[in-house]
């Protein structure tokens, strides 16, 4: 496989075999069904075995969390769940709405079928592992930070996340409140009010009308 994989450069994988080319390849196979699901905020996306279904997000914002740790958000036009492609069981993890959300449902079995059937599908698995590697990687240099590096680190992820637009002020929802971003950033809700402060002196985080908080990812 790594002198298949030679042949192509990181660059050529991530603009040929990436979520949206994934998505649109999927749409292009008239075997394979999906059904769309609306979810409204803080409700699990699917009440039955998560590493049965995958999920592509076509509006609003996922939380990917265990035991009530949030691990990571995703935003319009990512997959959610395909962790279950490489891994028997991720029932542990579970998808929460982040608003109103609209997904389309996708079935794990007729995916793999779909990749195992395409000549370069082999490439989108190994584009989710390097992803998945990366995600890891980065929770666990984030975990070696001090309480405030580390928060300061996570907003400016889920910033980028969660907007579509080359933009350096990110505006966030009013769902992600206090007690939705101590889950993510793990915390007390007394340690996010001196953290945003202090984030607000420094203008990490500024404050607009009805108290929306939008991140400078300039600071």
């Amino acid at each position: 496989m790594e002198e298949l994989i030679a042949l192509y450069t990181h660059d050529e994988i991530n603009r040929h075999f990436n979520e949206q080319k994934l998505f649109d390849f999927l749409l292009n196979q008239a075997k394979l069904k999906s059904s769309v699901q609306r979810v409204k905020n803080g409700r699990i996306l699917n009440l039955r075995s998560s590493d049965e279904t995958i999920f592509f997000i076509e509006k609003g914002i996922v939380s990917i969390s265990v035991d009530e740790t949030i691990l990571y958000f995703k935003g319009v036009g990512r997959f959610v769940g395909l962790e279950s492609l490489l891994f028997h069981d991720s029932n542990d993890l579970e998808f929460s709405a982040v608003g109103e959300v609209e997904v389309l449902e996708f079935k794990k079995v007729d995916i793999i079928d779909a990749l195992m059937n395409m000549q370069e599908g082999w490439l989108y698995g190994y584009l989710i592992n390097v992803h998945l590697q990366e995600l890891l990687v980065q929770q666990y240099m984030f975990s070696k930070m001090r309480t405030k590096k580390r928060s300061k680190e996570l907003l400016k992820v889920l910033a980028k996340e969660i907007s579509n637009e080359n933009e350096s002020l990110i505006n966030l929802p009013k769902q992600l409140n206090y007690t939705v971003l101590t889950k993510y950033l793990g915390v007390s809700y007394v340690t996010i009010r001196k953290l945003f402060e202090e984030f607000r002196k420094e203008s990490f985080i500024i404050e607009g009308p009805n108290r929306s908080i939008s991140i400078n990812l300039e600071i």
